[in-house]
């Protein structure tokens, strides 16, 4: 009887070992509140050692900060308001420090309203689209006249664009949707519209908005506006 000839042996290589600090486990840590005094210092340590060219994480970091209220840490989230390298850090520490953290949130209107209209560095949008963003439910219990006009400014003339071009789908007119739809839910909530108003109710199909609506929403807009001084 032939011995039966042994296989091989391969070598596997070990399993990858995680992080000890893990930036999605922290992330989900800091989502429920379970962070550790330790592991915060932790994630603050990360983001001062971060540099651009050298930012690996750094925008996880920076809302795990923003999640877990490590307002100690204001100054250092602050230095990341400009971030041109990357503007979504930029994007990600306006809204740790306007949204996250915001009952500080006027300190930092200049910065908002600044990013809305747009600044050189940031050619994709990102901080403007963060900046937007954050608008809705500070609007919400602190009605602010420029910041309204702002939105919409910025709806009003998307929509214009869209007038323009209704006959043709273009890369502007397709821009025009996008910021058009942003600033829109952004002014709702603002006037005191809930999120099931712009996306119904839950399991339900996603229905048009009706243009009753619409202009309901830019009419109680506009007389915030005029109310204001």
């Amino acid at each position: 009887m032939k011995k039966k000839k042994k296989k091989d042996k391969v070598n596997l290589p070990p399993p990858k070992q995680k992080p000890m600090h893990d930036v999605d486990d922290l992330l989900d840590e800091a989502k429920y509140g379970k962070l550790t005094s330790e592991e915060i210092l932790y994630v603050a340590e990360k983001v001062k050692a971060s540099k651009p060219g050298d930012n690996t994480d750094l925008y996880g970091l920076l809302f795990i900060l923003g999640l877990s209220g490590a307002t100690q840490y204001r100054e250092l989230v602050e230095s990341f308001l400009y971030y041109p390298t990357d503007p979504t850090i930029s994007g990600m520490a306006l809204k740790v420090l306007f949204r996250y953290w915001g009952n500080d949130a006027q300190r930092y209107l200049n910065e908002l309203k600044a990013f809305i209209k747009g600044v050189s560095w940031d050619k994709t949008a990102k901080v403007r689209l963060a900046a937007i963003q954050c608008t809705a439910d500070f609007l919400k219990e602190t009605p602010e006249k420029e910041l309204f006009q702002l939105l919409l400014d910025l709806y009003k003339t998307s929509n214009a664009i869209l007038l323009k071009t209704s006959d043709e789908q273009t890369d502007e007119s397709e821009d025009a949707k996008f910021w058009l739809e942003v600033s829109f839910t952004q002014l709702a909530i603002a006037v005191g519209k809930g999120w099931d108003d712009l996306v119904g109710n839950p399991g339900e199909p996603v229905t048009p908005l009706s243009e009753e609506f619409m202009l309901e929403v830019v009419a109680k807009a506009k007389q915030i506006i005029k109310n204001l001084k």
